[in-house]
């Protein structure tokens, strides 16, 4: 008795259909294939509404940047030199660049 995996042939019987030798995904009907490719244009030609300050378009999810709390490299309250240019402790968790972690 042998326990060896099974092999395959590459017989023409063995092999699949035409439909699935291509490397893509089977096509869809005519009606459905022509809304995809129209709902396609439109979110490629839409405007996300998220506009740069220099007029540049922005991804969608993209947050504008954190303004710092002072100018230059001294921190007016602190005294600090060349810290952070805000509070990362401002709400109680400590954050860096927007994201926030409570340890």
């Amino acid at each position: 008795m042998s326990t060896s995996a099974p092999r395959y042939n590459s017989d023409s019987q063995n092999r699949p259909p035409s439909d699935y030798e291509r490397p893509s995904p089977p096509r869809l009907p005519k009606h459905l294939q022509e809304e995809f490719e129209t709902l396609q244009r439109q979110a490629e030609t839409s405007s996300t509404g998220n506009i740069a300050e220099d007029g540049r378009e922005l991804h969608p999810d993209m947050r504008p940047p954190i303004q710092a709390d002072f100018e230059g490299d001294r921190n007016p309250i602190t005294g600090e030199i060349g810290g952070p240019k805000t509070e990362p402790t401002k709400y109680g968790d400590w954050s860096f660049g927007g994201r926030a972690s409570d340890f």
